[in-house]
């Protein structure tokens, strides 16, 4: 549940973009969501976890995408 504060600045963000390209709130909360899952999931090295997450985020696992983010992963995961 969003505070008050967050919703005012929410509200103040789309008002200065008037004009400009719009901003989209939910979508960009709904990146910051999948940005933080990633970053749990990398310090834990749970595999399993990115494949689960890249799914529902709509990667298939032939795509570009999901290749790139695993090949991320285990650089970043591989132990000495």
């Amino acid at each position: 549940m969003m505070s008050e504060d967050e919703e005012i600045r929410d509200v103040m963000k789309e008002e200065r973009s008037r004009g400009r390209r719009p901003i989209d709130v939910d979508e960009r909360k709904k990146a910051q969501r999948l940005r933080e899952d990633i970053r749990r999931v990398i310090v834990s090295g749970d595999e399993r976890a990115l494949v689960k997450i890249l799914h529902e985020a709509g990667h298939e696992e032939n795509s570009q995408e999901f290749q790139d983010a695993l090949k991320i992963f285990y650089e970043l995961t591989r132990r000495p």
